[in-house]
This record gives structure tokens, sequence and C-alpha cells, in this order.
């Protein structure tokens, strides 16, 4: 497994990407979730899935071995999920004409850190 932080100083966040977690269990433990949030993540069989904790951070947990364009659709479903939880929690509404390019740009940013990161560690 692997895990990668990215920082979203602009929003004074991070989000974290776990990809194929095995010790998952232990690591949502020191991320700041409530227990029963863990167990339902643990109950989850999703091939992906987002939540934010208790620290207002976003963790995305890729569960299944994935690449090319499956991981890039996959990372940019959790990745929407993630900016409009971050946004929202900073108190920027997804509408068209006021936070378009917000939603973008911080959509852009987790998936383009993400992919890089998983293109520079191939054995993955």
């Amino acid at each position: 497994m692997s895990h990668l932080v990215i920082p979203l100083d602009v929003w004074a966040t991070k989000c974290h990407v776990f990809f194929w977690p095995e010790d998952l269990e232990s690591r949502l433990r020191q991320l700041d979730f409530d227990k029963d949030d863990i167990e339902e993540l643990m109950e989850d069989d999703s091939r992906a899935m987002m939540m934010m904790n208790n620290s207002n951070e976003a963790v995305i947990l890729l569960c299944e071995k994935m690449g090319g364009a499956e991981l890039a659709a996959v990372v940019a479903h959790e990745a929407l999920h993630a900016t409009g939880d971050i946004l929202e929690n900073r108190g920027v509404r997804w509408t068209h004409e006021d936070a378009n390019e917000s939603f973008a740009y911080t959509l852009e940013y987790i998936v383009y850190k993400t992919l890089d990161y998983f293109n520079a560690n191939p054995t993955l």
C-alpha cells in the first residue's frame, strides 16, 4: 500500500490518497476518523471511495488495483467528491458563475498529483 498526502494550502487542508490499502484500519485510526466511520469504511466493498475525516481532510481510498484510463476516471470521480466536500466546508458553493474555477482547479490539482505519484511509482 502507498499513501500520498496532497497539501491543499489554499484551502488549509489535505487530501490523502491510499493506493490498494492492506493495513487500512490502522492507517484510518491515525487519520482522525471516528470508530463508526472506520467500521463503515471497512465494510464497504466499493472499488474506490472518499470520506472526510474529523479534521476536514479528504481521504480517497483506491481499493482495487487499476491503471490507465480506468485509474484516471476513478481518481477524477473520487476527486470530485473530495473537491465538493473541501470547498463546501470552506463555504464555497457550487454554482457555474461563482465557483466554477475554484472547483475545476482544485479537482485538476488532486487528479494531477495522484496520477503523477502513480506514474512515478510503477511498482504500486
